[in-house]
């Protein structure tokens, strides 16, 4: 489908930073990124999936990456346990379309993010979606309108599969 050091190219990663990783799931982006980071930087994995999230911890001892803290949230109905402003970073990948609720999940990125710093949206394409059961999948024009009417602007577009559109946004 696509590779995580594809994506990660997209933004300047850089040593120290704090990074968000929402819907991390087995830690597909999260592990690379806590490399990026080096062991002064943190990596929040954030998931539903509390065995997901032991998937992570275990790959990280393997790797011997202490920077990644793991949190079980359910986006869609409770805040992120994440201080406001902290975030240099935040990913979601493949995680919008299974929520109903879009606007609230952005307005809690919006939160945590710093000013100026960065947010990666990955989404399915609405007709090239593979399987149809308990999905909410959104358009990239529907997406872009919540997320810029809260307080974010965009920084570019780009594919990162045939199946997906990329955005990256800043907060204002």
């Amino acid at each position: 489908m696509f590779e995580a050091k594809d994506i990660l190219k997209q933004v300047e990663l850089k040593p120290k930073m704090t990074i968000a990783d929402l819907g991390a799931g087995s830690g597909f982006f999260t592990i690379p990124l806590a490399k990026e980071v080096g062991k002064d930087g943190l990596i929040y994995a954030v998931d539903l999936i509390a065995e997901s999230l032991e998937l992570v911890e275990e790959k990280a001892k393997n790797e011997k990456l202490f920077n990644i803290k793991t949190l079980v949230c359910d986006l869609e109905k409770e805040k992120i346990k994440i201080k406001d402003e902290i975030c240099d970073l935040v990913l979601l990948v493949n995680v919008l379309y299974l929520i109903e609720k879009k606007e609230p999940v952005i307005k809690e990125v919006n939160r945590i993010l710093k000013p100026k710093s960065q947010a990666i949206f990955i989404e399915w394409e609405p007709e090239k979606i593979v399987f149809k059961t308990e999905i909410y999948p959104v358009s990239k024009n529907d997406l872009q309108k919540i997320i810029e009417k809260n307080n974010f602007k965009k920084i570019k577009e780009f594919s990162p599969s045939q199946f997906h559109y990329g955005l990256i946004y800043e907060k204002i």
